[in-house]
């Protein structure tokens, strides 16, 4: 079947790693010049943009800085003329402190939406550099054709198209996570002293990702020992391995101690000042607080924030109910799988789990070893984790899951019936359809089990669905009307008149003719007699993007309102 394959020009052509790649960088490109700001970007663009010129990361501190500085590249070659950091964000843990300065920073600039959409393609290029990794994965495990099909799935997927044009770490958290794995692969299997320099560097740079490539170190641990386990003729060089895994743990930790310029390395837990409980836990005990950690203070605290903020009290939307001091779940994340990844994608991952079974052993040892961080990270933030807020916490799994699917595409070459492959086209053309149909809205897919993006808010809220991305859509809308006064109550931290959104303060009486809200404050704001009876009573008269429902305030709904707000009033029983 492949050779067949290989004899169609045009198959070849498509299946070249510049063609989906290119895909990725317009529909990527495409979305995000629509899209305003998502809530905490311009935090961390001004924190990447003041760590470029000063190498201190204590705003926005609960980030590592390798990514904000990379991404904000940009910021050298257009300007950024910031007011200076206040005193109050150093360290912060109150992540709006960070958000209000990067606000005045970014849109103080003269042409803050084109530094944006710039800032934002250096995402684009990493996530470029992820689909390049994940197809040389494929491609030394599989044939060419099937390392091209899974570069097609990679950079169609929704959820990945979704952050790949966003200023957060979570694409390049995503990156780490596979390079690292990649990396203790070649390593485990070479045993050459230039691998563990790539596997330090690479170790390190994650851990200058994001606070949640700390949960690599366990994983590694793991890993190697599966190895061993699984590859008994490798053992008589363990002393070796170990020293390589030795020396690139050295590598990682001289890596992070200099994006931190060498200052304050080597601090005590119990000289510092924490607030998280679980960095007070470790503070407690007496073989770990007076020990000198090889990480610098900065780190620490940073990790510190990142803790504390995790933890009971910021409000969580979860199937169609808010709860004001969040709230856990341990299938939170099994929900969001099965609601914002395309039904095609699912299938195929299944069907791909039924052909790893049937060759299992071939590829018992590598499937062990890149096994490890998906489940690893999955369970932490289904089980310990309490902050759930969204997939993109997950969203180092996909490469790890596409992968996954590489067995069934494999197969589907060899060995399948023509109906099984009839099936597959089916798939296939299903799964490239939902990703055109929904640009540019990626960030808001839904599945056609959470009734689609229209209803997949009344699910999961926040980062799923909502997370401020419409301002444009609605600034065009404004226009389009006549640019008439409009309540707007956005779930968002950009200004709403950078978008050029017009709007009048919200309660000023009389009503204005529209009201726009944002589908994730529905249920913070469900207390808000007018939302409640927007939300449960009225029919808006349009939807934009995902996030954003408009409603008409004309004369008989304001009347209607009014009486029911004063009998409710009247009888002292009023139901909200």
């Amino acid at each position: 079947m492949q050779e067949k394959l290989s004899r169609h020009k045009w198959v070849r052509v498509l299946l070249r790693p510049t063609v989906p790649l290119g895909v990725m960088v317009v529909l990527a490109a495409g979305s995000m010049a629509q899209k305003s700001a998502t809530y905490d970007e311009a935090a961390l663009l001004a924190s990447g943009a003041r760590y470029l010129r000063t190498l201190d990361n204590r705003v926005n501190a609960e980030n590592p800085p390798l990514l904000k500085a990379f991404y904000a590249l940009p910021t050298w070659l257009l300007g950024w003329d910031a007011p200076p950091a206040p005193a109050s964000t150093f360290y912060s843990y109150r992540m709006h402190d960070a958000i209000a300065y990067g606000n005045r920073a970014l849109y103080s600039q003269k042409h803050p939406l084109l530094l944006l959409f710039f800032c934002r393609l250096m995402v684009v290029g990493v996530a470029v550099g992820l689909g390049l990794l994940l197809y040389r994965l494929a491609a030394g495990a599989w044939s060419a054709t099937t390392a091209g099909v899974l570069l097609w799935i990679y950079v169609l997927s929704p959820n990945i198209l979704a952050h790949a044009r966003l200023f957060t770490p979570d694409l390049g958290c995503t990156f780490f996570v596979l390079a690292v794995t990649a990396a203790l692969m070649r390593l485990l299997a070479s045993g050459r002293p230039r691998d563990a320099l790539v596997l330090g560097l690479t170790l390190g740079g994650a851990l200058l990702a994001k606070f949640t490539t700390v949960l690599l170190i366990p994983a590694l641990a793991v890993q190697t020992a599966l190895w061993f386990r699984l590859e008994p003729t490798c053992r008589k060089n363990w002393r070796r391995t170990f020293g390589l895994l030795a020396a690139a743990a050295a590598v990682a930790l001289v890596t992070v101690n200099a994006a931190y310029g060498f200052r304050g390395t080597f601090p005590r837990l119990e000289a510092l000042s924490v607030r998280s409980p679980l960095v007070r836990r470790f503070q407690a005990v007496p073989g770990i607080r007076a020990v000198p950690l090889p990480v610098p203070e900065a780190y620490v605290r940073g990790f510190d924030i990142v803790a504390y903020n995790n933890r009971p009290g910021f409000p969580a939307v979860f199937m169609g109910r808010v709860y004001p001091k969040g709230d856990s779940w341990w299938y939170y994340y099994l929900i969001a799988v099965a609601l914002k990844t395309p039904l095609p994608l699912l299938i195929v991952w299944i069907l791909g789990g039924l052909a790893f079974l049937r060759v299992r052993r071939r590829f018992a040892s590598r499937a062990a070893v890149f096994a490890v961080p998906p489940v690893l990270l999955f369970l932490n933030f289904s089980l310990i984790a309490f902050r759930q807020l969204g997939l993109r916490y997950i969203l180092p799994m996909w490469p790890f899951l596409i992968l996954l699917a590489g067995f069934f595409v494999e197969e589907l070459w060899d060995r399948a019936t023509p109906g099984v492959r009839r099936v597959a086209l089916i798939l296939g053309l299903w799964y490239v359809g939902e990703s055109v149909w929904i640009f540019p809205d990626y960030l808001g897919y839904f599945n056609e089990l959470a009734g689609g993006p229209a209803g997949g808010w009344e699910y999961l809220a926040s980062s799923n669905a909502d997370w401020g991305q419409d301002l444009p859509k609605l600034a065009r809308w404004q226009r389009a009307h006549g640019d008439p006064d409009m309540y707007v109550l956005y779930y968002g931290a950009a200004p709403l008149e950078a978008y050029g959104v017009r709007s009048v303060p919200w309660g000023q009486l009389p009503f204005p003719e529209y009201a726009a809200i944002s589908v994730t404050n529905y249920y913070l704001c469900s207390k808000i007699p007018l939302v409640a009876y927007l939300f449960g009573e009225c029919r808006p008269v349009a939807r934009l993007g995902t996030s954003i429902y408009v409603y008409r305030l004309g004369p008989e709904l304001a009347a209607e309102f009014l009486r029911r707000a004063e009998a409710e009033a009247a009888s002292g029983h009023p139901d909200r």
